[in-house]
């Protein structure tokens, strides 16, 4: 039995007839019917086994309504409706087409001859005859005699079955046809099937006419053929009775006409249809269909006033489809053919960003296709634009076998059109998960940075994505499985395809920023919220039962009761503070009053994310206690738990925030009147830790006293609030500090307190000690809490070592230091450091492990195990004999650090600088001492100081200059400073550094550049870092890109790691041909061995207090050295009134004697008191 008579042979062993019980399968239960074993067991050919059981090659035969793209006569747009239509029908003619289009493919697979070469597929339907034709040209069939089967080969591949060219599954093929049926089943299911070869090389054509299904086939016909080129047509009458139709109506037409432009988008040829050339030349032109643009627009060309339409001559009019993209247009209602660009006159070269961008690497693209990667829009196109807000989004991108084009769905569910081979896949396949699974990879992880700190968006999600997405694929697989006869689902493994399809960075970047990924950003923020205020909710009675689960609060009794409205909840910093408070309560009673303890810094709820509000606990437990519902709209405090809430936090620098007494400003003005301090103990009071349980019942006892109420007063209060806070109003906020006033304060016996006076007056001084602590000060290049250091350090006046433990506490008592010692000892470390990226110049002794560039000093040991001293040097740079001139400040009755010191060079320049503050932050290089000394001679002398580049002790390498930039010199700006020269500008400089700093092309930064050379073929050696790159740092970086499991094509195989705590040694192996033709410039971009040290952010206290921007570091020299000179009169002028002073006392003791001696002056036998009357009286002449 052959195999090829499948489930229809049943063959019996015994002989003659044999009666079997049967039972009918029509009824429920009728009789038992007798059957013969040869009525039971039956053999069927295959030709009647298909006609019999036709769904198992072509489908359904049956009549059936389907929702699908179509496109009917008239139209030029894609149009998705319900249709009722035999899918078998469209089947067998489909199989026809494909035939057609296979040729082109094979064409291009094979380099074909230009006689052999493809132009057209023509296809006719007429719907009164019943019949179709389907004619192309290209390479044909050969009219020869096949030699095995002894008839012509036309008669063999449509006329027997299980014939085909494409069984050598060895060769790589990229056509339709894969089993030996095609279209034979046209054949068999239509009851006339004509087929019309012709053969230029033989100069033969032949014809063979077959009927009733291919059961009947007619003599072959054998005549001359003179024609330049082969052709094939195939004309066949469909059997339409099997189908379940009388004609071919209107609704299987215009679905044989969208078939058709799907051959003029995917099977590069001109595809016409009745004698019309679909406007579709591109795939572009096909997705122009469907997304609403319209194919047909003219897209480019030379020629001025270009005619478009049938050629000279030509008795037929061509259908405007000449491409893929031209037959996508029908569907996206772009219309086929459109103009996308060129030469012409006229022509307009704008688009809206993104909303049209094509990153095809095809340089066989019709001329004029597209410019610059954007397709372009004429006059006429812009007549019919669509609107901003229904804009268009088509990403198009091409490469080799592959093309797609990535548009947006209304966002109810994913849509994809994608061709095989030029095979319609309508149920899609692996080559559509290919092309989709990596793009929603990549936009999960852009979307997740666009949300940033808001909802994470994992792969789960990816189906919100993927409903946004509309995609359109055109690819060429070789060999193509499917998952049935039908071929509407692509089966081949990705491994099989023969190419590979992998969007570039531009497409993936263009569908992130376009309303695709919007939309998905819109759905994870509405379910962020969805999610906050469940995860908030304070429960249907919004919190009116007793509170639990809420640690350390200690709720009021009436809250969320009767009295609600008038109980209070008072929000404390830290535990400490609660239990002071809770010793005031015992005043005023806990019936109407409760506590609650915050910890830290308070969130700022205006521009928290997601994932910040749904990680903290404060928030929510406040918002639990109040009674306050995420989304609420409150107007007034009624229906809340608490009618009032009351801040009691600690002391804020100068500002007023805790009120026992008076403010640092008021302070100062009151000790400064005459004998105000005499018979004064003056304290501190850092925090409400600070008072004492009496203190705090004198608070409440007088609460109405120390209570100030908030008072809203309009709109205006609301931008202050937001200016204060938001981060994109930082411009706002410098304007805003530099109008502060020194003596600036609140009015405390006012009982009320606008919020922008607490704004501007009471704010606005946190804002500036903020400042004071995290932007140095351009003369000293110090921030408070370095110069504390500084100043305690002078004043000890030892040069025996001393833990910094230790040091930090004596740092605390000699300058009234208000904040954690463990901040000070990192101060005391940071001051003593000296590895590479460090200081240029430590000002205390490093005794001890002080942390090395393998962690960028985080290595440090702990304060109590290390100690320090001051530098020999240190006092050579702020010269004692300057300390009597300085500006001393007062705190807590005692005398503390200076405004500023005044070192001899500009030490903020020496050791660099960085910080973050309110409105500003601060970034200023390490430079070389030596090129500074050079420019402040130049500026003594009178000469102009020269540009200067970063320079850090260590650096072993070069400085290189870019080649736009003049040149950077090298002699002492020093020497120009004191021969009046202008100083020139210098480099930074790091210590220990050994790689190369350049300037950048925009003279905005420098460039820190690492050094690597190549030691073999596969083999590279890093010997330094870029500046602030550390040790241990990179190396976690390598070992990140070593082999995994999970990791595709590594580039480094191994690598040595031989550093120490001060050089840098990586020997790295990786991939030959990452190294084969690399330069250093590659290599350091590769390594990311390159590093920037801005030049825009040089933001410093000058001499008056007020934060300003130098645009240079010599305009920083400038500054300083003008302060130093003056400095330099001040103690010269001190020195002589010293001088004059001592040379006064001298004086006049001389004259003592000599009166003493001479007898002018009895001192025997006299008080005291009376002699100093006496010697008074001398010394004005009196006496």
């Amino acid at each position: 039995m052959s195999s090829s008579d499948s489930e229809n042979v049943y063959a019996s062993s015994s002989e003659g007839e044999e009666e079997t019980p049967s039972v009918s399968r029509g009824g429920g239960g009728g009789k038992r019917a007798k059957k013969t074993i040869e009525e039971r067991y039956q053999k069927k050919s295959q030709l009647e086994h298909i006609l019999l059981r036709p769904d198992s090659y072509i489908g359904s035969t049956e009549i059936s309504s389907q929702q699908v793209w179509v496109m009917p006569e008239g139209e030029m747009r894609m149009q998705q409706r319900v249709i009722s239509f035999p899918p078998g029908l469209y089947k067998i003619v489909d199989e026809i087409l494909v035939n057609a289009a296979d040729v082109k493919a094979r064409e291009t697979e094979t380099n074909a001859t230009p006689r052999a070469r493809m132009t057209a597929i023509k296809v006719t339907v007429d719907q009164t005859q019943g019949t179709i034709k389907v004619w192309n040209d290209g390479e044909g069939i050969p009219v020869a005699i096949h030699k095995e089967h002894k008839v012509y080969v036309a008669e063999l591949i449509f006329g027997q079955l299980l014939t085909s060219d494409n069984y050598d599954d060895t060769e790589a093929r990229v056509t339709g046809g894969r089993n030996g049926f095609g279209a034979k089943l046209t054949n068999i299911f239509s009851s006339y099937f004509e087929v019309e070869c012709a053969d230029s090389k033989r100069k033969q054509k032949i014809k063979v006419v077959w009927t009733e299904n291919m059961s009947k086939q007619e003599p072959a016909v054998i005549t001359p053929f003179n024609g330049a080129g082969d052709f094939v047509s195939v004309k066949f009458k469909p059997d339409l009775r099997r189908f379940g139709m009388s004609a071919l109506d209107d609704d299987l037409v215009s679905l044989l006409r969208k078939r058709c432009f799907d051959l003029a988008g995917t099977a590069g040829t001109a595809v016409y249809w009745n004698g019309t050339r679909l406007p579709v030349r591109s795939f572009v032109d096909y997705v122009d269909l469907y997304l609403g643009e319209g194919a047909g627009k003219k897209r480019g060309g030379k020629g001025k006033g270009k005619k478009k339409g049938k050629k000279k001559g030509s008795d037929v009019a061509r259908l405007p489809v000449r491409s893929f993209v031209d037959y996508v247009d029908l569907y996206l209602g772009e219309g086929a053919g459109k103009k996308r660009g060129g030469k012409g006159k006229g022509k307009k070269k704008g688009k809206k960003k993104g909303s049209d961008v094509d990153s095809s690497d095809d340089s066989d693209a019709d001329e004029g296709e597209k410019e610059n990667g954007i397709e372009q829009k004429d006059d006429e196109d812009k007549e019919n634009e669509t609107p901003p807000e229904k804009q268009i989004i088509k990403i198009h991108e091409k490469m080799h076998r592959w093309e797609v084009v990535i548009s947006q769905t209304d966002g109810s569910s994913f849509s994809q059109v994608s061709f095989v081979n030029s095979i319609c896949t309508t149920k899609g396949g692996h080559h559509v998960t290919h092309v989709i699974e990596p793009l929603l990879a990549a936009l999960v992880k852009k979307a997740n940075a666009k949300n940033k700190g808001g909802m994470e968006i994992k792969p789960p999600h990816c189906w919100r994505l993927w409903q946004h997405l509309w995609v359109f694929v055109k690819c060429l697989i070789e060999n193509p499985a499917f998952d049935s006869q039908t071929k509407e689902t692509l089966t081949t493994t990705v491994s099989r395809f023969g190419s590979k399809c992998t969007l570039s960075e531009r497409t993936i970047n263009a569908v992130a920023k376009s309303p695709i990924l919007e939309g998905v950003l819109l759905w994870a923020q509405t379910k962020a919220q969805v999610e906050l205020r469940r995860q908030m909710s304070v429960g249907k009675t919004k919190g009116r039962e007793r509170l639990t689960g809420i640690s350390k609060l200690e709720d009021a009794n009436e809250a969320g009761g009767r009295y609600a409205q008038e109980c209070t909840l008072i929000l404390t910093e830290g535990d400490s503070a609660k239990t002071s408070c809770l010793a005031g309560l015992s005043v005023v009673g806990r019936e109407k009053y409760g506590v609650f303890p915050l910890r830290g810094k308070l969130l700022n709820v205006r521009e928290a994310s997601f994932k910040q509000l749904k990680e903290n606990r404060e928030i929510q437990n406040i918002l639990r206690i109040l009674g306050l519902q995420i989304n609420d709209k409150v107007q007034d405090t009624r229906g809340l738990r608490y009618g009032s809430l009351m801040i009691m936090t600690d002391q804020v620098s100068k500002g007023s925030v805790e009120k026992a007494f008076f403010t640092l400003v008021e302070y100062d003005m009151w000790r400064k009147q005459a004998g105000n301090l005499s018979g004064w103990k003056i304290k501190y009071y850092k925090g409400l830790g600070t008072s004492t349980d009496r203190e705090f019942k004198d608070y409440f006892q007088a609460l109405d006293k120390h209570r100030i109420k908030f008072r809203w007063t309009g709109s205006g209060d609301g931008e202050l609030i937001d200016m204060a806070f938001s981060k994109k109003r930082a411009e706002d906020r410098k304007r805003w500090l530099q109008g502060y006033r020194e003596g600036t304060f609140v009015d405390h016996s006012m009982r009320e307190l606008t919020f922008s006076d607490f704004v501007n007056k009471e704010l606005v001084q946190f804002s500036r000690y903020d400042n004071e602590r995290s932007i140095p000060q351009l003369v000293d290049g110090w921030k408070v809490g370095q110069r504390k250091v500084l100043f305690a350090v002078f004043k000890k006046n030892t040069k025996a070592e001393m833990k910094v433990a230790q040091l930090s506490g004596y740092v605390a008592e000699q300058s009234a230091y208000h904040h954690g010692e463990q901040s000070l000892q990192q101060t005391i470390i940071t001051m003593a450091q000296r590895f590479v990226g460090s200081n240029n110049l430590n000002f205390l002794e490093p005794v001890g492990q002080f942390g090395s560039r393998k962690e960028g000093g985080k290595d440090a040991s702990a304060p109590r195990y290390i100690f320090t001293k001051l530098a020999p040097y240190t006092r050579l740079v702020f010269p004692e004999a300057d300390d009597p001139l300085l500006e001393y400040l007062y705190e807590e009755g005692q005398k503390i650090e200076p405004k500023y010191y005044v070192p001899v060079i500009p030490t903020i320049l020496v050791n660099g600088s960085e910080g973050i503050g309110t409105g500003w932050s601060s970034f200023i290089p390490n430079f070389n001492p030596r090129d500074i000394i050079s420019n402040l001679k130049r500026f003594i002398a009178g000469e102009e100081m020269v540009r200067m580049k970063p320079w850090y002790r260590g650096f072993k390498g070069i400085i290189e200059e870019n080649a736009t930039k003049t040149a950077f010199e090298t002699i002492s700006n020093l020497k120009r400073f004191i021969a009046g020269e202008e100083m020139v500008r210098m480099k930074p400089w790091y210590r220990g550094f050994k790689g190369i700093i350049e300037e950048n092309a925009t003279k905005t930064a420098f460039e820190t550049i690492g050094l690597i050379e190549k030691q073999g073929e596969d083999v590279v050696e890093i010997s330094e870092l870029p500046i602030k790159r550390w040790t241990q740092d990179y190396k976690e970086w390598l070992e990140e890109q070593l082999p995994t499991p999970d990791k595709k094509d590594p580039w480094i195989s191994d690598f040595r790691d031989s550093s120490s705590h001060e050089d840098i040694k990586f020997v790295v192996k990786l991939a030959a041909e990452k190294l084969e033709g690399a330069d250093h410039e590659a290599l350091v971009k590769l390594f990311r061995l390159k590093s920037s040290l801005s030049t825009q952010n040089y933001h410093l206290f000058n001499a008056d207090g007020k934060v300003q921007k130098y645009a240079d570091e010599l305009e920083i020299m400038k500054d300083f050295a003008a302060i130093r000179l003056t400095f330099y009169e001040k103690r010269k002028a001190y020195l002589i009134a010293v001088s004059e002073k001592e040379k006064s006392i001298l004086h006049n003791r001389v004259r003592f004697i000599t009166s003493v001696l001479s007898g002018g002056l009895i001192v025997s036998n006299k008080r005291r008191q009376v002699l100093i009357e006496e010697l008074f009286a001398k010394a004005s002449g009196t006496a």
